[in-house]
């Protein structure tokens, strides 16, 4: 019986096996997700096109990058520690997701507060349940849920990671509408991105020219 047993407990354990084996990278690239060995995922190139277009606006700060990320013409880096620094202008912010993402949340929330920033758009996991969500997101003039899970880059390679382990937001902290009432959207950003936001601001420009009677 215990024969049996041993024998029945080795065929689990090497049907394991065979169905882990060739997916190494994968299995890799899955727990350094899930971990926090390292937080630095760069934005897809596409979805960040796809936010300015959005918006129709263009990022003056790259309030989180490296050297070789960098989104805008100007940026921090780690070296420059972002959170002691004044964001001015429009602002861009794919913070690192680690264990002080709260940190960067309550830094863009009261830097849209001043004068020199204008606005600041941050991409973040859609974490509902944490304090840093109840505290500060709450009182973003706009989160937008990204319909999907975003796949990031690496931060060193530039090369497609797994996708993300859980949903994510564009979270809009803007000084001109900052008395008003959050509010919250859906974006379909992969179907509904750069080109059906370009035809549709073309759209909205000619009837805006009917309604004035030019052109």
């Amino acid at each position: 019986m215990r024969s049996a047993l041993r024998w029945v407990r080795l065929q689990a354990f090497t049907s394991r096996v065979r169905c882990t084996k060739g997916k190494g990278d994968e299995m890799a690239n899955e727990r350094v997700l899930l971990s926090s060995e390292r937080n630095d995922w760069r934005t897809p190139p596409e979805l960040f096109e796809a936010i300015q277009v959005r918006w129709n606006i263009e990022f003056d700060l790259d309030a989180a990058c490296s050297a070789e990320n960098k989104l805008c013409e100007h940026g921090y880096t780690i070296e420059e520690d972002s959170l002691s620094q004044d964001w001015a202008g429009r602002v861009w912010c794919n913070p690192p997701y680690g264990r002080g993402l709260g940190k960067w949340i309550e830094k863009a929330y009261e830097e849209s507060r001043k004068p020199h920033c204008r606005s600041v758009h941050m991409l973040i996991n859609a974490r509902t349940d944490t304090k840093w969500w109840h505290s500060y997101v709450t009182k973003a003039s706009m989160v937008v849920f990204l319909k999907g899970r975003v796949k990031f880059l690496h931060g060193d390679s530039g090369e497609p990671m797994n996708s993300s382990t859980a949903p994510s937001c564009i979270v809009v902290f803007d000084s001109e509408s900052r008395d008003y009432h959050t509010m919250f959207y859906h974006w379909d950003w992969r179907e509904h991105g750069v080109e059906y936001m370009r035809q549709r601001k073309a759209n909205l420009d000619r009837w805006r020219r009917f309604l004035s009677g030019v052109g």
